[in-house]
């Protein structure tokens, strides 16, 4: 096997793990994503590199194949990384929304003491 193939095929491999740990997002599996990230990222640099010095047509050929793939497998990745950013934007929103407003927590999860709303009402 070329070895060009076989590094855009590494490449891929990188990305679907993204993908599979993506699939249940948490802060700790997005962590996790950007060591398979790296790897996918020295795959690719080194593909370009090797692209500028490839001459042969069928190998030229295969390999656009697989990077077709890997283009493929990466706008999947963005759209699970794009959704996984909405939800937890969506959820410190949330989380920042107590019964007084967005600063009823603190930087470090503790919730603040609601302020007292003294009112003398008289009817009559």
């Amino acid at each position: 096997m070329q070895p060009n193939l076989e590094t855009a095929r590494r490449a891929r491999r990188e990305i679907e793990r993204v993908r599979l740990l993506l699939i249940q997002p948490a802060p700790q599996v997005l962590e996790a994503c950007a060591e398979h990230l790296r790897a996918a990222a020295r795959c690719m640099a080194d593909l370009e590199t090797a692209l500028r010095r490839e001459s042969g047509l069928a190998a030229r050929e295969a390999l656009n194949r697989e990077l077709n793939e890997l283009r493929r497998d990466l706008r999947r990745v963005r759209a699970l990384v794009e959704k996984a950013a909405q939800l937890y934007s969506g959820w410190a929103a949330l989380m920042g929304r107590g019964p007084e407003g967005p600063d009823s927590y603190r930087w470090d999860g503790s919730i603040t003491a609601p302020a007292v709303v003294r009112r003398l009402v008289v009817h009559g």
